[in-house]
């Protein structure tokens, strides 16, 4: 692999790990839904495989998630990662104690939240569960004396 294909490898994997860092993917699989293309073709670029990791590859990936990224910076031709617009979003601004962040890390967020939300509420609902069939169980159980042949209390259940 040369120096242009090794800052290339270098540059995807850095992207990759931004989007997931800002929730946008997860897993490999994500890219390769994101952008309709190829299971193999993307796993050949992210091992640096120079027929796949191209700049028309480079280019599509930066599309697909809105030219989020500096393509010049992708291409390995500067340093500066973020695409001028996300880059001025993302800088705080703390004369009021807040920062802006992009809508699409918001969404992100809220998703997440609204999710973790959910599934506090059933966490909730199945420890109210649980407690009442335990306190339900309590009711049932009725202990059995000492001097009774259960043998026969089975056998009169049964008939």
């Amino acid at each position: 692999m040369n120096n242009e294909n090794n800052i290339k490898l270098d540059r995807i994997n850095r992207a990759i790990r931004h989007l997931k860092g800002i929730g946008i993917i997860s897993i490999q699989q994500d890219i390769v839904n994101k952008m309709e293309v190829n299971k193999t073709s993307v796993s050949l670029a992210l091992k640096g495989d120079s027929e796949y990791l191209t700049n028309k590859f480079l280019k599509k990936f930066n599309r697909t998630f809105g030219d989020i990224f500096n393509e010049s910076w992708l291409l390995g031709e500067t340093d500066i990662m973020l695409s001028g617009q996300f880059e001025k979003e993302i800088e705080p601004e703390n004369e009021r104690g807040s920062i802006t962040i992009p809508m699409r890390a918001f969404n992100v967020i809220e998703k997440q939240a609204n999710s973790l939300e959910r599934r506090d509420n059933q966490i909730d609902e199945l420890i109210s569960m649980l407690k009442d069939d335990r306190n339900e169980a309590k009711k049932t159980i009725v202990p059995t004396p000492p001097d009774v042949d259960t043998e026969k209390i089975t056998l009169l259940r049964e008939s």
